[in-house]
């Protein structure tokens, strides 16, 4: 396996980083695996003939869209830790990494006043848009 760039620096934005990505990557070839079992052909190829070889605890059949995906999703997991541990992508982590850990996050109290101060003032504004719309509609259907 390939020598990790800087071990110990930002190790936790390194691992959320991998698992975001990865998700999508196993999620992508979930999908791809969908589409690719959708072909009539795929049935006829199955591992063991047209019945299949099951796999017992996956209960799933091998066939070649199950293999073309979990050929994605695991080379696109490689090829991700590669790229995380690349110089640049390294650097670019640990830097986010050290600038979030300076952010002074407000306490609970300030949150949730901010976020009602918000909520206030968009239903102030909600309101005043819609009075006007009323009265010019009201104004337009008169005059009209």
């Amino acid at each position: 396996m390939a020598e990790t760039y800087k071990e110990g620096h930002g190790v936790l934005v390194r691992r959320v980083a991998f698992v975001a990505l990865a998700s999508l990557l196993v999620w992508g070839g979930l999908e791809l695996y969908h589409w690719i079992a959708g072909a009539d052909w795929v049935r006829s190829h199955r591992l063991g003939g047209a019945g299949g070889y099951r796999v017992p605890v996956l209960d799933q059949y091998i066939d070649p869209a199950f293999a073309i995906a979990w050929i994605v999703i695991i080379g696109g997991c490689i090829l991700l830790y590669r790229f995380l541990n690349k110089e640049r992508a390294a650097d670019f982590l640990i830097e986010t990494d050290t600038e979030v850990r300076k952010v002074t996050w407000p306490s609970w109290n300030d949150a949730w006043n901010s976020s009602l101060i918000v909520v206030l003032f968009v239903a102030v504004l909600t309101s005043y848009i819609f009075i006007s719309d009323y009265v010019i509609n009201r104004i337009m259907t008169w005059v009209l």
